[in-house]
């Protein structure tokens, strides 16, 4: 199974990504860089640098994926400091994520937030 993880360089996301290549399952990481990590010099674990407001980057993405999960959001915390940019990036940016899963024939769509 081909799953991809938005929000893979994020904690939960570092996680999740370790624990589903450990069960053998194709993993695709999406994240804004490939910022140093436990994560980003495993082999076998597929790339995708791109962000959630960019519906070009996702669509690559999802290409050829069963799952998606999505993990990428702005934390809780940030909702007071810039609310226009909370909305583009939760509410938007998981919009986003849910039309090229669709698009794409995504069978299945996790999603989870700290928001």
């Amino acid at each position: 199974m081909r799953v991809l993880i938005t929000g893979a360089n994020g904690y939960i996301g570092q996680h999740l990504t370790l624990a589903l290549l450990r069960d053998k399952l194709q993993v695709c990481a999406f994240s804004r860089s490939l910022l140093p990590s436990r994560i980003s010099n495993i082999l076998g674990l597929e790339w995708f640098v791109g962000d959630i407001l960019d519906a070009g980057s996702l669509t690559r993405a999802c290409d050829r994926c069963e799952v998606v999960v999505h993990l990428a959001t702005l934390p809780l915390n940030n909702n007071f400091l810039d609310p226009v940019n909370d909305y583009r990036v939760n509410v938007a940016g998981t919009l986003n994520v849910l039309s090229a899963a669709y698009k794409a024939g995504v069978q299945r769509v996790i999603y989870t937030s700290t928001a």
